[in-house]
């Protein structure tokens, strides 16, 4: 019995390992959207890096009508949305939300599987349809499948939304690991996100999906949406725009792609590594394949005198080589059944990997029909395998020699046998040297120098306007939470920035010098609030760091970088030298108050770029209506023993912004 477990647990690690990153390849690379004629839609875009346009270009797209027989739109990602459900006393929730066109399910040939969906006549006014449609796992894991959900009111961010419909279950969107539970109209961007980005050409934050009519292919739309584009750039930007900008814009080229399998940014980030892991675990299943091969040789040579009596019997060679690979099989089909077991928390632990606690990775990785035929096929094909050399070598049995053999011979000990040892360690030594490798990049990834101190650092991400706040009312609430923050048991330090240390985005702008006209560049730029570099633990290498007096009444002042000191000023202190930055026309003087060492705060990879830091309290409210802000806080204890804290903070912060409508802030991620 024991070397029937041994080869049944081998085969269910090796088929349970196929299966489950197969699973996950079926799920972002191989499936279809759950949508009516998938392989007819197309994005709008060069690449999956550029798809994204502007609701003004969408228009013009959408409305020219000669190529596209209708043209969907979405808004970029999804987006964290603070829902209150009507009635309910609990807290708000934080829901995956996205903003789509009237059009979206039209387009789509999705259906309600209770009420309707959004039309177009919903979203031609801004804020005259406050409506929305739900997915089928928000519907059941809030509402209990309660039918009556259906023209009740939910709060998004403090906006009233009538719900008229329910999606269907298989439906997620057009972006795998992504899926929104809730659909609102672009017409609600400012209702719900407290801003409006639907007339401005420089918004560039949707992305366009279509079906092409009869007779147009893909060449001729690429053309056709190109002369659009390039027609609308002048237009749209007018004088504003600088020169060097407008050629940009003008050599962009609108290109069409498949869009049956949808938008993902995981499948441009997964779709290497999820193939190179799959050539990996077919190299396990192998080796467990000479494994359990040499296990049935072995036990094929003590049955040599049983072979050598049937044969002698009369029994076929060609039915004994069928009996051990029925033998054989059965095995391959038992390590299956094990290995499916496996390969279901396999994936779960996957995705868990890749996962963060905002926003968990939501793939349908239910099995279908390719991933059984997949994981069947394994399991024959690797029956045939591992039985093909007992079977044989019970077909080249000689009847006399083995008759009168009164002891047994190793199955290893023969040239077969030799063989499979040979490929089995050589399969395990290749198994190893990648897991060797894999395990150093890892350790040469944790041990990067960030350029700052990682331990005991908590991030708090909040969504100020998306809860009601706009204008100086965000940086009211800001003071108040750094004061709240601060007061937590355990906590040191507490800061603040716009773009945060690799969560948010990245900025950058015009950097000119004083007196240097021809050293005008770019570089990056983050909004930080006082003892920001002493609080993260960045060194400051000159000057001084970002405080409290560094406000709106107090001189414009910046910290800037190695690379950029070096790169603007070589050879000289910067500290106390000015820089101009923003529109040339409108520019922002700053003088610079101090150097701060180098940081990765975004990417690992690659040289720090070109960065500048500026007072978050002096920015211009309207900074804010576009982010997030991120809270830095420093502390004697573990992260995760201040994050209840932290949160209960921010839950129990109830000051109304002037346009609150009576319900209390929770923004926090």
């Amino acid at each position: 019995m024991l070397p029937v477990a041994v080869a049944v647990l081998s085969l269910a690690l090796g088929i349970g390992a196929n299966a489950a990153i197969f699973t996950l390849v079926n799920a972002l690379l191989v499936k279809s959207l759950p949508v009516q004629n998938p392989g007819m839609l197309y994005l709008l875009g060069g690449s999956e890096q550029n798809t994204s346009y502007s609701y003004p270009m969408y228009k013009l797209f959408r409305d020219d009508g000669r190529v596209f027989s209708d043209l969907l739109a979405v808004s970029e990602g999804t987006q964290r949305w603070s829902v209150l459900a009507s009635g309910s006393n609990a807290s708000p929730e934080q829901v995956d939300g996205s903003l789509v066109s009237g059009n979206y399910f039209q387009v789509l040939g999705v259906s309600a599987v209770l009420g309707r969906t959004l039309t177009p006549d919903d979203d031609k006014l801004a804020g005259a349809h406050p409506v929305a449609v739900i997915s089928y796992g928000y519907w059941k894991r809030r509402f209990a499948l309660d039918p009556s959900v259906l023209g009740g009111t939910i709060r998004v961010n403090r906006t009233p939304l009538t719900v008229i419909g329910v999606a269907p279950p298989e439906f997620f969107g057009i972006e795998p690991g992504n899926a929104p539970d809730i659909w609102a109209p672009l017409m609600m961007q400012e209702p719900i996100g407290g801003i409006s980005s639907l007339e401005e050409p420089g918004s560039w934050w949707l992305h366009p999906m279509g079906r092409l009519k009869p007779g147009i292919d893909e060449a001729q739309a690429s053309a056709r949406m190109t002369l659009l584009y390039k027609q609308a750039i002048p237009e749209q930007f007018g004088s504003g725009l600088q020169q060097r900008n407008m050629q940009f814009l003008l050599r962009m080229r609108v290109g069409l792609m498949p869009g049956s399998k949808g938008l993902s940014d995981l499948r441009r980030r997964f779709s290497r590594p999820l193939l190179i892991l799959m050539g990996v675990v077919g190299l396990v299943l192998l080796t467990a394949c000479a494994n359990v091969a040499n296990l049935l040789l072995a036990k094929a040579a003590f049955r040599r005198r049983e072979t050598g009596v049937r044969l002698a019997l009369g029994a076929g060679r060609l039915r004994l080589a069928r009996q051990l690979l029925t033998e054989s099989t059965l095995l391959s089909a038992l390590g299956g059944l094990l290995g499916w077991l496996f390969a279901r928390e396999g994936v779960a632990m996957l995705l868990r990997l890749v996962s963060n606690g905002a926003s968990p990775v939501a793939l349908d990785v239910q099995p279908d029909a390719r991933v059984l035929g997949f994981t069947i096929a394994v399991c024959l094909l690797t029956g045939i395998l591992f039985g093909l050399a007992p079977a044989l070598q019970a077909a080249r049995a000689n009847i006399n020699p083995d008759l009168r053999e009164s002891r047994t011979q190793s199955g290893i000990g023969s040239n077969l046998g030799k063989a499979l040892v040979v490929s089995q360690v050589a399969l395990s030594l290749l198994v190893l040297i990648g897991a060797g490798l894999f395990v150093r990049s890892m350790q040469n990834l944790n041990a990067v120098d960030v350029g700052y101190n990682r331990r005991n650092l908590l991030l708090v991400s909040i969504a100020p306007t998306g809860a009601g706040y706009t204008g100086a009312a965000v940086p009211l609430l800001s003071r108040r939470l750094l004061d709240k923050l601060a007061a937590i048991p355990g906590v040191e330090s507490v800061s603040l920035s716009l773009n945060g240390l690799f969560i948010g985005g990245d900025n950058q702008t015009r950097f000119q010098p004083e007196g240097q006209k021809a050293a005008e560049s770019t570089a990056n730029v983050d909004w930080v609030g006082p003892e920001y570099f002493s609080t993260v633990g960045i060194p400051i290498l000159l000057g001084r760091d970002i405080g409290t007096q560094d406000n709106n009444s107090s001189r414009k002042m910046a910290v800037v970088n190695e690379t950029l000191a070096r790169y603007a000023f070589p050879g000289i202190n910067p500290v106390g030298r000015r820089f101009s930055s923003g529109n040339p026309k409108h520019p922002m003087e700053f003088e610079i108050a101090g150097v701060t060492r180098d940081l990765k705060d975004h990417q690992l990879q690659g040289k720090p770029p070109r960065r500048f830091y500026v007072p978050f309290f002096q920015a211009d409210p309207d900074m804010f209506k576009h982010s997030r802000i991120r809270f830095e806080l420093r502390s004697t204890v573990p992260p995760a023993g201040i994050a209840v804290d932290a949160r209960r903070a921010v839950q129990e912060n109830r000051q109304e912004p002037a346009n609150s409508r009576n319900q209390p802030a929770h923004c926090l991620d």
